[in-house]
């Protein structure tokens, strides 16, 4: 399994931030971390009422949020060293693999 990845947050205001990487996830682990902080902007703890509404919106969100633990998120300086080795690989096949990073606010 891979370490805790910062898939997206919910803040005090309202705000809920998603990471842009979650679109490369399997749609199930990705409508789980959106429920996951839509759920944050009525309980912003994980205490006992924000299981209970999770359990009630999404009766296998614990399986979904165990799958999750397989996956993690790049951080920016890693993309960037992977669009640098990709991209020194690639010039002999004249194709070049480029990776963009983009934040997302919802």
């Amino acid at each position: 399994m891979t370490e805790t990845a910062c898939w997206g947050y919910c803040r005090k205001n309202g705000e809920v931030i998603i990471n842009w990487q979650l679109a490369y996830l399997p749609i199930r682990l990705a409508e789980f971390v959106i429920l996951h902080e839509l759920v944050h902007l009525q309980v912003l703890n994980h205490q006992r009422e924000f299981h209970s509404k999770m359990l009630k919106l999404m009766p296998d969100y614990l399986m979904r949020e165990s799958e999750l633990r397989y996956y993690q998120t790049i951080e920016p300086e890693a993309l960037n060293n992977i669009r640098r080795n990709r991209t020194a690989r690639m010039l002999g096949s004249k194709s070049i693999w480029v990776l963009s990073f983009n934040g997302c606010v919802v």
